[in-house]
């Protein structure tokens, strides 16, 4: 049998000589993970706000009651922050950048090219910390900027040990949701059981929820939004 050749920019799984899955829609996801000393610094700076000057709950999606989401100084994110996040960020856009032919990845990213190096023209406006406690959520929401990332300082493994009686056991996860259900064959859902230091960075439109759980635990994370300036 003679094998042709298959070209594309989308995103592929190969089978065999030829024969390949091709995932031409879905928007990317960085995942990576962040450093014990870079986590931290997080926790140990997160310990300093206060609920009276950094209570950043009502700029946010979330339903916190028992936990808290607090507001790192924004004066201090370009300094403090900034330069380790984009450090693990660069790698990820200059693959995308090399990607030839305007692909369907690429073209998420060419308001930020055409503004000039990624580097000097992105800049992180907001980074809050949240405190999440039993039965506290995100509902499904989108973000602001350009691109948004999540990453988890702590993560107790108890929070997925219980779960509703329901036929979608998210207790304790992270979801992404993208696109609309159009045949079995296609998923609208990406569902995630954090870690500690896992770290994800998105566009910021995506949307994801992050449900409730029902222990008497605490989980640590920390978000972000990134624009272009």
């Amino acid at each position: 049998m003679k094998y042709y050749e298959f070209n594309t920019e989308a995103p592929t799984i190969e089978i065999d000589q030829g024969t390949n899955i091709v995932y031409p829609f879905s928007p990317p996801i960085f995942q990576t993970h962040i450093s014990d000393e870079f986590k931290s610094l997080l926790l140990t700076e997160g310990e300093k706000l206060t609920k009276r000057s950094n209570d950043f709950r009502s700029y946010l999606a979330g339903n916190f009651i028992n936990g808290i989401s607090l507001n790192y100084p924004r004066e201090e994110i370009a300094e403090k922050y900034q330069p380790y996040i984009f450090s693990l960020l660069m790698p990820f856009l200059e693959k995308l950048k090399n990607i030839g032919g305007g692909g369907q990845i690429r073209n998420l990213f060419e308001v930020q090219k055409s503004k000039g190096s990624y580097g000097g023209q992105m800049a992180i406006n907001s980074l809050w910390i949240n405190y999440q406690k039993k039965y506290d959520y995100n509902p499904s929401h989108v973000h602001s900027g350009s691109l948004s990332f999540v990453t988890y300082l702590k993560c107790p493994s108890t929070i997925f040990e219980y779960q509703a009686v329901t036929n979608t056991e998210n207790a304790g996860h992270l979801v992404f949701e993208y696109g609309e259900k159009m045949s079995e064959l296609s998923s609208q859902t990406f569902k995630v059981k954090p870690y500690e230091n896992l770290m994800f960075i998105f566009p910021n439109n995506l949307r994801h929820t992050v449900p409730p759980f029902y222990t008497d635990d605490e989980r640590i994370s920390v978000s972000g939004n990134i624009i272009v300036e």
